[in-house]
């Protein structure tokens, strides 16, 4: 809700840095939690309650903005500001409850037809991971400037805030049916879960006794009624920590943690359209309207990367028969059925180009800066121009290269993940990217001068060159492994 509050700086400016540190935190420490809760809960059950909690969260949060607006300063206001702060770190938790669902649960059973034909329409997941992120990038592009449109031609931020409140209310009822139809017609939707309690297994035996211990002791010392909080305290504590332990103990076990962790570094980076690079352009001085239309040539290469990805993968398959030599993965993998073969094969040829691909735009990007520093006291117009234009367009371009990527990547781990783990590594995978993210906005605070920028890029620069030679050394060896198993299966088939 900030953007309908652009003409109130000095209230919104300090919300967002707050709200921004604020929903990184809680995503880090709650989202490996949600994605094992999503692992457990019923499909259709568990999306539909995160999007009607959604919706209530935003429904409540609107009413905060509207008594907020209402509000002159004073303690009442800073009091409802807190309200809204929290409002948006619970949204923030449900949304992404929602897309671990949808992402990790949903569209790896919707993308193949279902065995006994009843589906009329296939998609494979390659087309349906594009198609879902092409709308939620459209929506992200669309829904500020139809707001933004919205407040300047109705001259009033509380009847905006009144709009948003009834829309978020109305398409409720219409999202759910529209799920509950397409689980209707799926019966791989329908299909119970298989759902393995790692707490059983053997090798946290040890935890699960000390646990046992810690309650045994607990009874044996509560000989009056009052209850013991603090063992009970240290139990939960000691169960929470062991189960985030746990997550991550199995996220470093999978083959594909490498491209999953490579594909979030670029949230620590500041060569991109995020609020530390928009600042730095503005105090630069550039004009607000100069800024908006690159953040919108850069969201036109985002939305293009969900056209050039199949496009990429079907061009690359093209002469490479992968289907058997995919069909071989390493241990610890275990692939539904339908969701392996040739779109395996696809995604690791296609992911061979993707980090070099984000590399060679952010490299004239970096140059481009150095040189608007360097001359920034001269007046050199022209060259100032042509810098601001170089950089604005090969960061664009790099946004193409760095979501193509991150879609592949998102595949990978829908079709290499158990589908019993999936979301739990989602999770996971998440408070990784909230990990990297925090960093991000920590050292902009440490170097927060001007002058301090260009490091912060070289710094992002190289981060992103550790992540493609990482995953180009990942990629070699899993080739080899891959090509390895291929041939000694051969080999057995013909013995």
């Amino acid at each position: 809700m900030p953007f309908v509050l652009h003409d109130r700086c000095h209230d919104i400016q300090a919300y967002r840095n707050f709200s921004g540190i604020a929903e990184t935190v809680c995503v880090l420490f709650f989202s490996s939690a949600l994605g094992r809760w999503v692992n457990q809960a019923p499909r259709l059950p568990a999306l539909l309650r995160t999007i009607t909690f959604n919706r209530v969260v935003v429904l409540v949060s609107c009413t905060a903005w509207f008594v907020i607006l209402s509000l002159g300063n004073g303690v009442y206001k800073h009091i409802w500001f807190a309200v809204a702060l929290l409002l948006g770190m619970i949204e923030k938790l449900s949304r992404i409850t929602n897309t671990l669902s949808m992402e990790r649960e949903w569209m790896p059973l919707l993308a193949n037809p279902c065995p006994d034909g009843t589906q009329s329409i296939s998609y494979d997941l390659t087309h349906l991971n594009t198609v879902m992120r092409r709308i939620d990038m459209l929506c992200k592009l669309i829904a500020p400037l139809f707001i933004s449109a919205l407040t300047t031609s109705l001259k009033s931020e509380r009847i905006v805030v009144a709009l948003v409140a009834t829309i978020n209310t109305l398409s409720w009822s219409f999202e759910c049916w529209c799920l509950k139809k397409v689980w209707k017609e799926s019966n791989r939707l329908k299909a119970p879960k298989h759902w393995v309690d790692d707490n059983a297994t053997e090798d946290l035996e040890p935890t699960s006794q000390i646990r046992s211990g810690l309650h045994t002791n607990a009874k044996d010392q509560d000989t009056t009624r009052t209850p013991r909080l603090l063992p009970r305290l240290y139990m939960h504590v000691q169960r929470v920590v062991g189960a985030e332990i746990e997550g991550l103990q199995y996220y470093l076990n999978t083959p594909v943690w490498i491209p999953s962790l490579c594909a979030a570094v670029p949230h620590a980076s500041v060569l991109t359209y995020s609020g530390t690079l928009i600042t730095y352009l503005l105090n630069y001085g550039f004009q607000l309207n100069t800024v908006t239309i690159a953040r919108f040539t850069g969201a036109i290469f985002e939305i293009g990367s969900t056209f050039v990805y199949p496009w990429a993968v079907r061009m690359l398959s093209k002469g490479n028969p992968t289907t058997d030599r995919y069909e071989m993965v390493p241990q610890n993998t275990s692939l539904d059925s339908g969701l392996g073969g040739s779109n395996q094969g696809e995604q690791k040829m296609e992911l061979d180009h993707k980090s070099s691909t984000s590399e060679f735009g952010v490299i004239p990007a970096l140059i481009a800066l150095f040189f608007l520093g360097s001359y920034k006291s001269s007046q050199n117009t022209s060259t100032q121009s042509w810098s601001a234009f170089i950089l604005c367009l090969c960061l664009s371009i790099s946004l193409l290269g760095r979501w193509t990527y991150d879609l592949s990547a998102t595949q990978l781990t829908q079709t290499l993940i158990p589908s019993d783990h999936r979301s739990s590594f989602g999770g996971t995978e998440m408070s990784i990217v909230s990990l990297l993210s925090l960093g991000h906005w920590v050292a902009a605070a440490v170097w927060h001068t001007q002058n301090d920028f260009k490091w912060l890029a070289l710094g992002s620069l190289v981060l992103l060159g550790i992540a493609a030679a990482t995953y180009h050394t990942w990629s070699k060896r899993w080739k080899s492994e891959i090509g390895t198993r291929a041939i000694v299966h051969g080999s057995d088939e013909i013995d």
